[in-house]
């Protein structure tokens, strides 16, 4: 008796040493009223051309417009910088679109890109996607 409530116990343990670990890669995929799809992409070239590419894919069902938001910033000193001449926002009215932007960078350094798509639609609420990319030059 004293054996299988020792073992019972063992994979009482085991179990709960697993679980959480198994629950650590477990994804959540957002849904959005309004957008399919989004897309965001920063690249510097070996010439100091950042380019920024935004695309987003809404329903034809309900998706209305959009408005994309960039800006590119530099690191400096431990905080990051905007740019002067890399901000863009682009009005959209459709269902999908791809911009692109581009700067001569005058230093080389880390960057990154800010960025943020609201997509708007009779799906409801505007979906408001926002992210980071950074790069080195």
């Amino acid at each position: 008796m004293k054996k299988l409530l020792t073992l019972a116990l063992a994979i009482i343990m085991l179990c709960g040493m697993v679980l959480p670990v198994l629950a650590v890669e477990t994804e959540i995929t957002p849904y959005y009223n309004n957008t399919a799809r989004t897309k965001a992409r920063f690249q510097i070239e070996t010439t100091g051309e950042a380019v920024v590419t935004l695309t987003f894919s809404g329903y034809a069902s309900c998706t209305t417009g959009a408005t994309l938001t960039s800006k590119v910033q530099k690191l400096v000193s431990n905080s990051w910088q905007d740019v002067s001449g890399a901000s863009w926002i682009d009005e959209y009215e459709g269902v999908r679109t791809t911009i692109q932007h581009s700067i001569q960078l005058t230093s080389t350094g880390t960057y990154r890109l800010v960025y943020e798509f609201e997509v708007r639609g009779t799906g409801g609420d505007a979906d408001i996607i926002s992210g980071t990319i950074e790069d080195t030059y």
